[in-house]
């Protein structure tokens, strides 16, 4: 089943503003701890309104959830 999300594509490499964009939020939510201990950066990831939840990776299981 094919589900209309709506998205905005980010490549942090064309962009400054976009690097610190999702920086931010790497600095400031939790679900990235566990990737910053193993010295990863924590791409691909999905932010779902501006941070309500985050997304690393793209599992299916949790990609069906949404």
């Amino acid at each position: 089943m094919q589900k209309k999300i709506e998205f905005v594509y980010q490549d942090i490499s064309e962009s400054i503003l976009a690097l610190k964009k999702f920086l931010s939020y790497r600095e400031s939510h939790s679900e990235f701890d566990k990737t910053k201990e193993k010295g990863a950066v924590g791409l691909p990831c999905i932010v779902v309104n501006d941070g309500e939840r985050i997304i690393l990776g793209f599992d299916e299981e949790v990609l069906g959830s949404l």
